[in-house]
């Protein structure tokens, strides 16, 4: 099985599944917080969250004002997370569908953390 079919798999149940369901995290999750604490001030920043999967990392820095651009292998998991997003009026929030073997240019960004997802923050 390829990464791909592994990932659509996994994201197919959409939001009857407890992994693939997409909702806001907590907004006390000590990890995120402390990327929030790290960063600062991330409102109109860019943040760029690789991996996404179901996007609580995403919808955490949208939360706090951040543009996010969210990326992910799989198609299904793009699909669940742009239709919540819709869903919920969520408009600083940018899901993409690309492999995650894809880098930014050199210099473009610097990367800031390693979390659940890979987040890079732009000024």
């Amino acid at each position: 099985m390829q990464a791909t079919e592994f990932w659509d798999k996994l994201f197919s149940k959409g939001q009857e599944g407890d992994y693939s369901r997409v909702e806001m995290p907590d907004l006390n999750d000590p990890v995120l917080k402390r990327a929030l604490a790290h960063y600062g001030n991330i409102h109109n920043k860019t943040v760029i969250d690789l991996g996404c999967g179901r996007g609580a990392a995403s919808l955490f820095f949208a939360h706090y004002g951040a543009n996010v651009i969210s990326v992910d292998l799989s198609e299904i998991a793009i699909n669940n997370f742009s239709k919540y997003c819709k869903d919920n009026k969520i408009i600083n929030i940018t899901p993409i569908k690309l492999s995650v073997k894809w880098t930014p240019s050199q210099g473009q960004f610097s990367p800031k953390l390693r979390c659940a997802s890979f987040c890079r923050l732009t000024e």
